[in-house]
């Protein structure tokens, strides 16, 4: 084969492969007059990433043996979010059992540290994250659970459970 039929096939190939990858970056240009909405982050993202995702991890699924789920856990879930609340306001101590695990352990309170409405929003994070789709906590019920129930030691689920099934 003659080198020029070559060359003429190589600088050939070259306009073909030059035409087509301009065609595909072509496509592949974002049109600057085009807005793309991003959604806003969840307002109690944020926080719970800093505080919560150490113990129960960012895709909430905790740790077997250390620290309980929070996917899946009938307390998270519940259409009344007190225990929730309460458990993030005066911490847990003592023997929780979720979706069969076992956990023995104490989550620390975070009333202290967190106003009404970053409560609210870190317990509405966990409530409608990861598939759940439980109902938005008010930063109202957060400020009258916490003056209701003033107290410096974490609950136990039994004194919880006894408190729920107490409630009008």
């Amino acid at each position: 084969m003659p080198i020029e039929l070559l060359a003429t096939r190589r600088r050939q190939r070259r306009t073909a492969v030059t035409a087509l990858l301009a065609l595909l970056l072509a496509g592949c240009r974002p049109d600057p007059a085009a807005k793309v909405a991003v959604p806003p982050p969840h307002p109690g993202k944020n926080a719970y990433i800093r505080i919560c995702a150490g113990c129960h991890m960012v895709d909430g699924r905790g740790l077997p043996n250390l620290f309980p789920p929070l996917t899946d856990s009938p307390t998270v879930q519940a259409a009344d979010p007190t225990a929730l609340i309460l458990i993030a306001l005066h911490g847990l101590e003592g023997p929780v059992e979720v979706n069969g695990q076992f956990f023995d352990g104490v989550m620390p309170a975070q009333g202290n540290f967190l106003s009404d409405r970053e409560l609210a929003a870190v317990v509405s994070y966990i409530r409608q994250e990861w598939g759940h789709g439980a109902d938005v906590v008010a930063p109202t019920q957060v400020q009258a659970l916490r003056a209701g129930h003033p107290r410096h030691d974490p609950w136990t689920m039994e004194e919880l459970s006894r408190l729920i099934s107490s409630a009008p």
